[in-house]
């Protein structure tokens, strides 16, 4: 069987494209590092491609996978870059790859809808006030911890987020209190490998959007969260900021 690499991410007029390569042997990501850069990948850009392959990033450029008559490969190739996108596009189709064929499948690609404003956050049990007595030692020792605090550029972009857009606050709220989440809502969870060319294009996206806030952590975490919730971006966010916490 073939090494197959898939573009995903890229279509024109709702095609979508990929590269058959005869091969037996072993591939890692090195090799198609290398195979895309014969082909004018610079090397800054080239750490940008993501490669997926059995629902695993080969994020280890070392890690060998087995590709022979028993046993096919197929990898997907994705980049948020967009610029870096339009190159592999172009190598895909205009590359005359030796033995390989560039095929086109007609793909349809769904369209991504707006979702739902996520659950009010709980309702906070408040303890009856504790009027403190102040006298001027406490009221020194909290002036030090507040000049000091005053200090802390994370503290002074709080203070310019809370004068200009205050309701960012509420907003942030929903996003870091646990809820309850009906499972009956959600549509059966899914693995990786069990989504389809286009499904896997569309988790990508959502991750990318994930990991612009910050967030952190490996996409294969971001994505089996993301599936958990069948792609809804406020709970898997929300899950994975509790979780974090």
């Amino acid at each position: 069987m073939p090494l197959i690499l898939k573009l995903v991410g890229y279509y024109v007029d709702n095609k979508h494209y990929e590269i058959k390569y005869p091969f037996s042997g072993f591939v890692n990501a090195n090799l198609l590092h290398e195979l895309f850069k014969v082909r004018g990948i610079s090397e800054d850009n080239i750490n940008q491609i993501k490669l997926i392959t059995e629902s695993e990033f080969m994020n280890n450029l070392d890690k060998c996978y087995p590709v022979n008559d028993v046993e096919g490969r197929v990898i997907f190739i994705f980049t948020s870059n967009t610029v870096l996108r339009q190159q592999l596009y172009d190598i895909f189709i205009k590359e005359d790859l030796t033995n390989s064929q560039t095929l086109e499948i007609q793909q349809n690609i769904p369209e991504i809808k707006p979702e739902p404003e996520i659950c009010q956050p709980l309702t906070q049990i408040i303890n009856p006030d504790i009027i403190p007595i102040l006298t001027p030692e406490i009221i020194n020792n909290i002036n030090i911890k507040t000049v000091s605090l005053f200090y802390d550029p994370d503290f002074k972009k709080l203070i310019d987020i809370y004068i200009h857009r205050p309701e960012l606050f509420s907003t942030l709220a929903k996003y870091v209190q646990h809820g309850t989440v009906i499972e009956e809502s959600l549509e059966p969870v899914k693995t990786i490998e069990m989504l389809s060319e286009t499904e896997l294009q569309q988790y990508i996206f959502l991750c990318d959007q994930i990991k612009n806030l910050g967030i952190n952590l490996p996409d294969n975490v971001i994505i089996t969260k993301l599936l958990k919730f069948s792609g809804h971006l406020n709970l898997t966010v929300r899950s994975l900021l509790c979780e974090s916490i």
